[in-house]
């Protein structure tokens, strides 16, 4: 049995999984009386956005402290949010993207997945993810209708906050954000992360909204 450890504590938030897992935290200033200094980003951002944009993202361990016993994550500050997302989207395939652009405007896509139902239903030659998807065991076949999303971004307090809204929804949030190799995790002040963590592509690449 693998059993969960506590390797940092004090300055903020943090979220402690199994030994060998990744840990994330919040640094916020040292409480009273102590002298310890919160973690911060590991390595060169600049060379972490390069290999990411490349598709190297990940290499010596981009965002992480070294990998064993367990590893942290720490949060970005808000000038380092800013250097990630302005200018660039972020995105979860076949789910979401937001683009982020230099006057604070959002804009994005957003998919929500329906049941159609057995394997023929699905268009003859049709794109996997663009507007159509097979189950695993090639049995089920989903729509996915595809949204525009709009709103605004904005850093406060070295977290990243959206106010965005699309068709049958609508998201306001303030997040710290962490580089988890190649990986965008956007987490709250419990450290839970806010979904399976997305990807960073270089300008502005959103979803075709060719199956509204």
């Amino acid at each position: 049995m693998i059993r969960s450890r506590k390797i940092w504590s004090g300055l903020g938030t943090c979220v402690t999984l199994a030994a060998g897992a990744v840990m994330v935290q919040a640094a916020t200033a040292a409480p009273s009386g102590t002298d310890a200094v919160a973690p911060t980003f590991q390595g060169n951002l600049d060379d972490a956005l390069k290999k990411i944009f490349a598709g190297e993202g990940g290499e010596d361990g981009a965002g992480l402290t070294p990998m064993w016993p367990s590893v942290v994550a720490p949060a970005l500050t808000g000038p380092e949010i800013e250097k990630v997302v302005k200018g660039n989207t972020l995105t979860m395939k076949w789910h979401y993207d937001y683009f982020f652009a230099a006057d604070g405007t959002l804009s994005g896509t957003s998919s929500s997945f329906e049941k159609l139902g057995e394997a023929s239903k699905c268009p003859k030659g049709f794109v996997e993810g663009e507007g159509y998807s097979m189950s695993s065991d090639g049995k089920t076949c989903w729509k996915i209708p595809v949204a525009p999303t709009a709103g605004t971004w904005s850093i406060k307090n070295h977290q990243l906050c959206l106010d965005i809204k699309w068709k049958g929804g609508a998201k306001q949030s303030c997040q710290y954000v962490t580089i988890l190799l190649d990986d965008i995790a956007l987490f709250d002040a419990n450290g839970k992360i806010d979904g399976k963590g997305m990807k960073l592509v270089k300008g502005k690449q959103l979803t075709k909204l060719a199956h509204n």
